[in-house]
């Protein structure tokens, strides 16, 4: 209970300073805008230009390695309908996030597992307790938990001892439906078809209602049966 209590406090601490910080760089952004924008905007012209001469490997290598260590996946999916088609984009998440997923299992079950521990500890989260039976219905379970940064999902999973089979046939269809939802319609937004669009938004809400079921069939029951095992 302490350690959960200590944990929060850490959040709060962090989301206030982040909020501080954040509200002074707009602050600044704000009274220097004319001097600032041309500046920002080069910048992000150059930007684009360097990703876009990027060999798709590299771009694809970064996402199999960076969320794995507590890069924010977001980016990715919302860089990559600009740069890519969508069937490469498919293809290449296809298989990053099962390379991604595979790491993170390696990192928490691993010679890294001690760091591992420390970042689930540090923001108040509690390693599922799994018996052999329980194992892909506690892995549906915590994807399908809001507000669990990617990287600790991968890292509770393999500190809990879920087989590693088991792991990635029940965390890889999951996640990559949500990249998929979310490439399909960013690709919609760069390319202008509406169509697209229409189909990719059919599919994120289509999946917001299956995390829902899923979440009340799988999430709900494990805290009535095991209620310190979900966070």
């Amino acid at each position: 209970m302490d350690g959960d209590d200590s944990g929060r406090r850490s959040l709060i601490r962090l989301a206030g300073w982040l909020v501080l910080g954040s509200v002074v760089v707009l602050g600044f952004g704000w009274v220097f805008r004319d001097s600032l924008t041309p500046i920002a905007t080069g910048y992000m012209e150059s930007f684009w230009e360097f990703l876009k001469q990027t060999n798709p490997l590299v771009f694809f290598g970064l996402f199999a390695i960076l969320p794995a260590l507590g890069c924010p996946i977001s980016p990715f999916y919302l860089i990559a309908p600009g740069l890519y088609a969508l069937k490469w984009n498919a293809l290449g998440f296809g298989l990053a996030i099962g390379l991604n997923i595979s790491l993170g299992y390696w990192i928490a079950s691993g010679f890294m597992k001690p760091l591992a521990e420390k970042m689930v500890a540090r923001v108040g989260q509690k390693v599922p307790q799994v018996s052999g039976s329980e194992a892909a219905k506690i892995t549906l379970a915590v994807r399908f938990t809001p507000g669990v940064p990617f990287c600790l999902k991968n890292y509770l999973l393999g500190l809990a001892g879920v087989p590693y089979r088991t792991y990635l046939w029940a965390s890889w269809p999951v996640e990559l439906a949500w990249a998929l939802a979310i490439v399909t319609l960013g690709d919609s937004i760069f390319q202008g078809k509406a169509g697209m669009g229409l189909i990719g938004g059919v599919f994120l809400i289509a999946l917001i209602l299956i995390t829902k079921i899923a979440r009340d069939r799988y999430v709900t029951k494990s805290d009535r049966k095991e209620p310190s095992s979900t966070r």
